[in-house]
């Protein structure tokens, strides 16, 4: 089975199936590690950066990610307030992901966010009844992953990483839907559609994830840019603005999330 470097605080093995709950601590880094059999983890809270197939990614709450098993991943939690994951392995052995043919994958919406969050409820409150209740909704789970690894082409996967990498790399001043479709000659409507089923997101949820993460990161490590420069160079509208879509995705102020930060750093000088 894989390795966990956060702390386990509950554990359950039935069958071949293994639930557990991870805590991360704040500022918390997992070193690049693989995992023997495919991942299968959901972040209850806290907000974390991965890199995984080439790519930094942004998992907020409520994010589900399929990790492959031999995929190499690193993952950074946020300084503010750490992290806490919910973790499904199924035993090498166990054939019941044999249809899951696909590489990695982020789903932050939709019929296996919903599953995985039946899972945990049922993990929560564990009797009796719950291995064969869980071995229910984990079978279900694979069927909907499998669908959706289906109905997702290759084609649209290659114009996508155009997307996505256009994306990233303009930040501030991102390029129009009507830019990104000329960009990969795909009309409007089918872009904004296969990013949806294939990021579970819109293009512009997309960059404002990013925008925030960024934000936290700079936030930490660079404690003279002032918010009104930061607001700036990220692409928001003004300062007020940038303070409140930080508060909205983190809780607290751009500010209190750079005060807390720096007094971790200091703790650990």
């Amino acid at each position: 089975m894989g390795r966990f470097f956060g702390e386990t605080s509950r554990c359950v093995r039935v069958g071949g199936l293994t639930l557990s709950e991870n805590q991360y601590l704040p500022d918390q880094s997992t070193p690049p590690h693989t995992h023997d059999t495919t991942l299968f983890y959901f972040v209850l809270e806290g907000c974390c950066s991965e890199s995984a197939v080439r790519q930094e990614r942004i998992h907020l709450p409520a994010t589900l990610v399929v990790l492959p098993a031999g995929e190499t991943h690193a993952t950074r939690w946020a300084p503010e307030s750490g992290g806490r994951c919910f973790h499904l392995e199924l035993a090498p052995t166990d054939q019941t992901h044999r249809h899951l043919h696909g590489g990695y994958a982020m789903h932050q919406s939709g019929p296996p966010t919903a599953l995985m969050r039946r899972l945990y409820q049922e993990f929560l409150g564990w009797d009796a009844y719950s291995p064969l209740i869980a071995e229910g909704i984990v079978l279900e789970l694979l069927g909907n992953l499998a669908r959706h690894q289906d109905t997702t082409s290759t084609q649209a996967a290659s114009w996508l990483g155009c997307v996505e990498a256009t994306l990233r790399e303009n930040l501030a001043t991102p390029p129009t839907l009507t830019e990104l479709s000329a960009l990969v000659e795909i009309h409007p409507s089918h872009l904004v559609r296969a990013f949806r089923q294939h990021y579970h997101t819109t293009p512009g949820e997309f960059v404002r994830q990013l925008r925030i993460f960024e934000a936290c990161h700079r936030l930490r490590t660079q404690p003279e840019l002032s918010l009104a420069e930061l607001a700036q160079e990220l692409g928001f509208a003004d300062q007020s603005h940038f303070s409140r879509t930080f508060r909205k995705h983190q809780g607290v102020s751009p500010h209190q999330f750079r005060k807390s930060a720096s007094k971790m750093h200091s703790s650990f000088k």
